[in-house]
């Protein structure tokens, strides 16, 4: 620490001042007007350099000392404050800084496409599946609702979801391989193609299905029922 004696006071333009102009109370306006009002004597003051120097060496807490405000010492002796660090890149973050409500209840996701996140590329139909369901997607992720690009969570199913549901429109459980992944039920063409496959009986409904399929690609070009 420097050793600064007090002699400087003897020169100082402040002694014939109100010691309380030196001292502002707050931060309200009035006392941010005080404090100039103070440090204009400061600058025409021929001590002000040892003045300085003696409230940063003393750490003095509070006034107006050598021109410089509590504040502005501080900001001196310890540099100005750390802006917080921003919170950790996480699929919940990325969601809420690209996502924008649309009209009629849906929603968009802006920015560029895929994601990348911790060496995985995802759609934003899997973030939203993902975000919402509490599980990575089994298959693709597809919208239930007719608004191009709407990724609204409630309006995705994946293709368990969509397996269950179709099991529940032919009125039985979802159909499961012996390694648990969800086939599609009977009643519906794939199951027909997978009855095919390992050479098992083929039910009516199946083939109910596969024959309407069939007649659907003749007419409109796709096997694919309209949604």
């Amino acid at each position: 620490m420097t050793d600064h004696t007090t002699g400087w006071r003897d020169r100082a333009a402040c002694r014939v001042e109100d010691p309380d102009l030196f001292f502002p109370d707050g931060t309200t306006g009035d006392a941010a007007a005080q404090a100039e009002q103070a440090k204009a004597v400061c600058r025409r003051c021929p001590a002000l350099a040892d003045c300085r120097q003696w409230a940063l060496d003393t750490r003095q807490p509070a006034g107006v000392w050598g021109g410089l405000t509590d504040t502005e010492r501080h900001a001196l002796l310890h540099g100005p404050a750390r802006p917080a660090a921003p919170p950790p890149r996480t699929l919940q973050t990325i969601w809420d800084s690209r996502t924008e409500p649309l009209q009629g209840g849906h929603l968009a996701f802006t920015g560029w496409v895929p994601v990348n996140f911790q060496g995985h590329r995802y759609t934003p139909r899997q973030i939203a599946f993902e975000l919402d369901r509490g599980r990575p997607p089994v298959g693709p992720v597809r919208r239930t609702c007719d608004v191009d690009g709407c990724v609204l969570p409630a309006h995705l199913m994946d293709q368990q979801e969509r397996a269950e549901r179709d099991g529940a429109v032919a009125g039985g459980p979802p159909v499961l391989s012996p390694s648990g992944q969800v086939l599609a039920p009977c009643g519906t063409r794939s199951a027909y193609q997978r009855h095919v496959r390992n050479k098992e009986p083929i039910d009516a409904a199946c083939r109910a299905a596969n024959t309407a399929a069939h007649n659907r690609l003749l007419r409109t070009g796709t096997t694919k029922a309209p949604a």
